[in-house]
C-alpha cells in the first residue's frame, strides 16, 4: 500500500496562526506520514519573494525529524504563479494560485500556494504606479524612490495596502529626485507592518527629501517610527527633511492617520512647504511625542484632526523667526516649544495665539515680539477658552524664559491667557528712551509661579490703558518690577501670594504726568522717588510707598514738579519706610523744594519713620517734611510720626505765612524727636 504524505501551511493571519492541510492522513501500513511546512505572514507568498518548505517526517508519537529537501522532488503545476527549486525554495512569479506536488519514496503529496501582492526589492528610479492588484506591495528594507535625473514618481492607487518589514521605509527623494502621490480620497491607503501583531516602531516610516512636491491623501500609517525619541528627531512614521542642498519637498496632508507608533507621529522640519488646504491630521497610541513641526509653518498646519493615547501628549514646535503674520491655533493637543520664537520683520508681522492653546515651553526658552523689528503679539480673547503657556520638557527646573515685548512692537495684548513657571520673569516690556514705548494690553490674565518676578516694565514699557484683571502669586520674589515711568500703568487686579508682595518702582525720577493707584500692596521706591520736569505725580487713596535706607521723595529740585499726594481718612496715602521693623530715621523723607508746583497738596497723608539725625547743614533733611517755598496750606490732615528731627522743617524764605501747626490744618505730631515744625 502507497504510504501517504501530510502536507500542512502554516501561516501568520490577521488575527493570529493557523494551519492548512491536503492530502490523506493515513500513513499506510507502514506508518510515519510526512509533513511539509511553509510559514506565510499574511497567509500568502508575494511575487518576487522567495520562502522555502521544509519536509518533515512524524513518529507514531507524534514527534518530527526533519528531512532533507533533496530527498524530496518538487513540482508546481503552474510556473507562471509559482516555482520551485531542487531544494524546495518557493518563488512567487505571478498571481494566482497553484499547486505544489511533494514526492518521495514514491510516494506524493500537494499543496496548493496563494501568490498575491507584490515584493518590491528594486530601487524606484523612475516614474511608477503600485495598482490595486498587485496589492499589498511589500517593502523589505530602506527602498528609494528617486531617479538620477529625471524625477521619479511613485503613484499609488486608491485601496492600495503597502506592508513594510522590520526596519524597512521608502526613502523618496533620496539622493535624487522623487516623489510620492497616495491619493486614497475613494479609498483608503494603508501603510502597515508586514507583520499585523506587531507594535510602534516595527518599520520606520516615510522619509521625504528635496525639492519634489508629493501628496498624502486618504492614508492610514500603523506600527511605524523608531526606538526612541531623539534630537534632531529621528524617527517617525512620515519624515519630511527640510534645507538640504538639494532643496525641500511641498506636501499636501489631507486626512491623514498614525496610530500605533514609536517615537514621533510625524516630523515635519523647517523649509518644508504645505499646500494650502491641507487639513486632519491625526496621531494616536505613540509611545513618543504626536510629532515635531516648524513654527514658520504654523499656519499651515493641518488642524481639525484627533490626538491621543500619546506617552508625551505634545506636537514638539521648532522655534525660528516669525517674520509675517501667523496665527497659532490648538490643534487639539499642547504644542511643545524646544528653541526661541522671535517675532519681527518688515512686513511688521502678528503673532496671534488663538484660544484654547496650550503652549509647553523647553528650559530657558523664550518668545520674543519686536525686540529688533516691529511686530504684534495678540494672544487669547475674552471670549473664548484661555491660552495656557507653561514649563515643558524635563530640563533642570523646568522654567521657561517668558515671554518678552521690546521696544519696536506695536500694540499687543493677552487676554484670558495664563503663564505658569517661568526662569525669570514671565512677562517682559521694554521700551528705550529714544523710541517709541510698547504698550501691552492685558485682560483677566494669572501669573503664576515666576522665578524672579511675574512681570518686568523697563524703560518705556507699560501696560495699555485699560488694563484689568492681572493676578500675580507665587513669584519667588516681587509680584511685579516696573520702572517709574511705567508704575502708573499697572492695572488693577491681585499681587498677593508672592514671596516679597511689593511692587518695585526703579529709575528713581519722574519726568512726565502719572497718577499712582492703590493695587493693594506697596510700592517698593529702591531708588528713592524724585518728581521733575514739569510733572505732576499724583497718588490716590490707600497709595503705600515704601523706601529704603539713604532715600528720599523729592519734588521740584532741579527743576519744576509737583506732587498730589491725597488720602481718606479711612484709606491715607502712606510714606513709610522699607525696613521691617522700621525705626526713626529709617530713610530720609520728603523733600518739597524751591520748584515746586503751585498745585502740590499732601492730605490725609502719613509720614513716617523719616528725617535724618543731622541739621540741613550737616547734610541731613533735617526734617520728615522739608519744605522750600510757602504755598500756603499745602500739608493739611497728615501725621508725622517717628522722625529723627523735625515733623516739618520750613527751610527757604526769611519769612513764612503759613504755620503747619495750626489746629484747622489738622496735621498731627507723634514719636518725634524734635519739634514739630522748626524753621522762620
Amino acid at each position: 500500500m502507497k504510504r501517504a504524505l501530510l502536507a500542512v501551511l502554516t501561516s501568520v493571519l490577521l488575527a493570529g496562526s493557523g494551519c492548512g492541510d491536503s492530502g490523506s492522513t493515513d500513513p499506510g501500513k507502514d506508518g510515519q506520514p510526512l509533513v511539509l511546512r511553509v510559514d506565510l505572514l499574511r497567509g500568502m507568498l508575494y511575487v518576487n519573494d522567495t520562502v522555502r518548505v521544509r519536509p518533515f517526517e512524524l513518529s507514531p508519537n507524534g514527534d518530527s525529524s526533519r528531512i532533507p529537501s533533496a530527498e524530496v522532488h518538487w513540482k508546481s503545476d503552474n510556473e507562471s504563479v509559482l516555482s520551485v527549486s531542487g531544494s524546495g525554495l518557493l518563488l512567487g512569479v505571478g498571481y494566482g494560485t497553484a499547486t505544489l506536488t511533494a514526492e518521495r519514496q514514491s510516494r506524493s503529496t500537494s499543496i496548493q500556494i496563494w501568490v498575491a501582492g507584490t515584493l518590491h526589492p528594486d530601487p524606484v528610479q523612475t516614474s511608477t504606479t503600485w495598482d490595486l492588484a498587485g496589492s499589498p506591495h511589500v517593502v523589505d528594507s530602506n527602498l528609494p524612490i528617486s531617479g538620477e535625473e529625471q524625477l521619479s514618481t511613485l503613484t499609488l492607487e486608491p485601496g492600495v495596502l503597502v506592508l513594510f518589514r522590520k526596519g524597512a521605509s521608502l526613502a523618496v527623494g533620496w539622493e535624487g529626485h522623487g516623489a510620492l502621490v497616495a491619493d486614497g480620497s475613494s479609498a483608503a491607503i494603508r501603510f502597515e507592518a508586514e507583520d499585523s501583531l506587531a507594535t510602534g516602531g516595527a518599520w520606520r516610516g516615510l522619509e521625504f527629501w528635496g525639492a519634489a512636491s508629493s501628496t498624502l491623501k486618504g492614508v492610514s500609517l500603523r506600527q511605524c517610527g523608531g526606538p526612541l525619541p531623539t534630537f534632531p528627531p529621528d524617527p517617525g512614521c512620515i519624515m519630511f527633511r527640510g534645507g538640504g542642498e538639494s532643496g525641500s519637498p511641498t506636501v499636501t496632508l489631507l486626512d491623514v492617520e498614525i496610530r500605533r507608533a514609536q517615537s514621533f507621529g510625524f516630523v515635519i522640519e523647517d523649509g518644508v512647504e504645505i499646500t494650502p488646504g491641507s487639513a486632519r491630521m491625526s496621531v494616536a497610541e505613540v509611545d513618543g511625542y504626536a510629532g515635531y513641526y516648524p513654527a514658520s509653518q504654523l499656519p499651515r498646519f493641518p488642524y481639525g484632526g484627533t490626538f491621543g493615547e500619546l506617552t508625551h501628549p505634545a506636537i514638539i514646535l521648532q522655534g525660528g523667526t516669525i517674520s509675517e503674520d501667523a496665527e497659532w491655533a490648538d490643534p487639539g493637543v499642547a504644542w511643545f516649544l524646544t528653541s526661541d520664537i522671535t517675532v519681527g520683520g518688515a512686513a511688521e508681522p502678528v503673532l496671534t495665539l488663538s484660544p484654547g492653546l496650550d503652549l509647553q515651553v523647553e528650559y530657558s526658552r523664550q518668545i520674543s515680539v519686536g525686540e529688533a523689528q516691529p511686530a504684534r503679539l495678540v494672544a487669547g480673547s475674552l471670549d473664548g477658552s484661555p491660552v495656557h503657556i507653561r514649563a515643558g520638557g524635563v530640563s533642570p527646573g523646568g522654567a521657561w524664559g517668558g515671554i518678552l515685548v521690546g521696544a519696536h512692537a506695536g500694540p499687543s495684548s493677552l487676554s484670558n491667557v495664563r503663564l505658569e513657571d517661568c526662569e525669570g520673569s514671565c512677562l517682559g516690556i521694554s521700551g528705550e528712551d529714544s523710541a517709541s514705548h510698547p504698550a501691552v494690553l492685558v485682560e483677566n490674565v494669572e501669573i503664576s509661579n515666576a522665578g524672579g518676578r511675574g512681570v518686568t516694565l523697563v524703560g518705556g514699557g507699560r501696560f495699555a490703558d485699560g488694563s484689568h484683571d492681572l493676578a500675580i502669586s507665587g513669584s519667588r520674589y516681587y509680584p511685579l518690577e516696573a520702572n517709574v515711568r511705567s508704575a502708573g500703568t499697572i492695572p488693577p487686579g491681585s499681587y498677593v501670594g508672592n514671596g516679597i508682595d511689593k511692587i518695585v518702582v526703579f529709575g528713581g525720577e519722574l519726568r512726565h504726568d502719572a497718577v499712582w493707584r492703590d493695587r493693594g500692596v506697596p510700592y517698593f521706591m529702591i531708588d528713592g522717588l524724585g518728581v521733575e520736569g514739569s510733572a505732576t505725580l499724583t497718588l490716590e487713596q490707600g497709595v503705600r510707598l515704601e523706601f529704603p535706607p539713604t532715600s528720599m521723595l523729592y519734588v521740584g529740585q532741579l527743576s519744576p514738579g509737583t506732587l498730589r499726594a491725597v488720602g481718606t481718612a479711612e484709606r491715607p496715602v502712606v510714606f513709610t519706610s522699607s525696613l521691617d521693623p522700621p525705626g526713626p530715621g529709617a530713610w530720609m523723607g520728603v523733600k518739597l523744594d524751591a520748584l515746586i508746583g503751585s498745585e502740590t497738596l499732601l492730605e490725609n497723608v502719613v509720614v513716617e519713620w523719616g528725617g535724618t539725625s543731622g541739621t540741613p547743614n550737616e547734610g541731613g533733611s533735617g526734617g520728615a517734611i522739608r519744605i522750600a517755598r510757602d504755598l500756603g496750606p499745602m500739608i493739611r490732615n497728615v501725621l508725622v510720626r517717628g522722625s529723627t528731627t523735625c515733623a516739618i522743617l520750613r527751610d527757604g524764605p526769611s519769612t513764612w505765612t503759613t504755620d503747619f501747626t495750626a489746629p484747622e490744618l489738622g496735621n498731627a505730631f507723634e514719636q518725634n524727636a524734635g519739634p514739630d515744625q522748626c524753621g522762620p
